[in-house]
């Protein structure tokens, strides 16, 4: 595993121990605070939080890209699995569609596809039911595994493969 990898581990690592000690820290502290104290523990709370959700969304994006490209290689290779010092891995491949995720932008085929998961129309029209993304897509590789034609309001040229590489812990980065 490559340092830079081993060292950005042991950074978070130890960050995450800190910031669990920190949050007691600051509960205990809270109660014996004044109001104005108070809010601002809560504004620096969410500054933090959102500086945290982006370091993740990059990471995750990265993680999305590099993978990408590792699943590049083990195809080319022909690799179904393999196994490191520190994980086992496999491809995964998963069938995905650009569907009509609201109603406002393609009211028709949304309303079709609705339909065809017996929403009832009244539900459709108001946008109560959104997408678990996760579980149509499982759902969708699923039907297309079984050979199944696609969902009514999706379109043919609109289907295409996501490909992430799945581990499976044998060792942590740092041992």
């Amino acid at each position: 595993m490559h340092t830079k990898i081993k060292e950005m581990y042991v950074a978070a690592k130890r960050l995450h121990h800190q910031l669990y000690q920190q949050f007691q820290e600051i509960e205990a502290q809270f109660n014996l605070s004044n109001l104005a104290e108070k809010v601002d523990t809560v504004y620096g709370l969410q500054k933090t939080s959102q500086m945290l959700t982006d370091i993740r969304k990059q990471i995750d994006k990265l993680e999305r890209k590099l993978g990408l490209q590792a699943c590049v290689v083990m195809e080319f290779e022909q690799v179904h699995r393999l196994k490191t010092e520190h994980c086992s891995a496999g491809m995964k491949i998963e069938q995905f569609v650009n569907l009509p995720h609201k109603r406002e932008k393609d009211p028709e085929k949304f309303d079709e596809l609705m339909a065809q998961l017996g929403v009832p129309a009244e539900i459709a029209q108001q946008e109560v039911v959104r997408f678990h993304w996760p579980a149509y897509k499982e759902w969708l590789s699923a039907r297309q595994a079984n050979g199944d034609p696609l969902p009514a309001g999706v379109d043919p040229d609109d289907v295409y493969a996501e490909y992430s590489v799945q581990t499976r812990k044998l060792r942590e980065p740092d041992e």
